[in-house]
């Protein structure tokens, strides 16, 4: 995915933008996919950027949107935060993880274009930052069966387990 930041100047008046091409988005956590969706959409707080043109550290709203919205979507959950006494710690709240998506892609004529997706696969965390273990769910794309995939074995499921969600893959349909 093309991640594309627009970033205004208020010294020399100029607006920089800057493009990152994504393998993963990181989502904020919220208690749904969907509702991370929105947060990354919504521009973030004022902050501190340093302008690309004159140099200089400015106060600014940044504008963030997906300008390219990949045919296979994968989403980090963002599950992992720096505590207050510099320890890493993981939020275990439960995620609804949508059955399906819609994201907004924006063309160069700044056309807003919904781009929807379907769940295919989800990768979660059991345990902590600094150990743990992780198990894959994935559906297969003919028969709908669903599968968990384990160290020791494979398995059909009935639902996804969302527990412990941390890597969503979304195809686009």
């Amino acid at each position: 995915a093309k991640c594309i930041e627009t970033v205004p100047c208020q010294k020399c008046s100029s607006e920089a933008t800057k493009e990152d091409i994504h393998n993963i988005i990181k989502l904020p956590f919220s208690s749904s996919v969907c509702d991370s969706v929105i947060l990354f959409n919504e521009p973030p707080d004022e902050s501190s950027r340093l302008c690309l043109v004159c140099g200089s550290l400015e106060n600014c709203n940044t504008e963030k949107y997906l300008s390219c919205a990949p045919n296979i979507l994968i989403c980090q959950i963002l599950r992992f935060v720096v505590g207050p006494d510099g320890q890493v710690v993981k939020n275990d709240s439960r995620i609804t993880c949508n059955e399906k998506i819609t994201i907004s892609e924006q063309d160069r004529q700044e056309i807003v274009i919904p781009v929807q997706y379907k769940l295919s696969a989800i990768v979660c965390q059991h345990g902590t930052y600094s150990s743990g273990h992780y198990t894959t769910q994935g559906r297969d794309e003919r028969s709908g069966t669903l599968f968990l995939c384990n160290d020791k074995e494979v398995s059909m499921v009935s639902k996804f387990r969302q527990e412990d969600a941390y890597l969503l893959v979304y195809k686009k349909f």
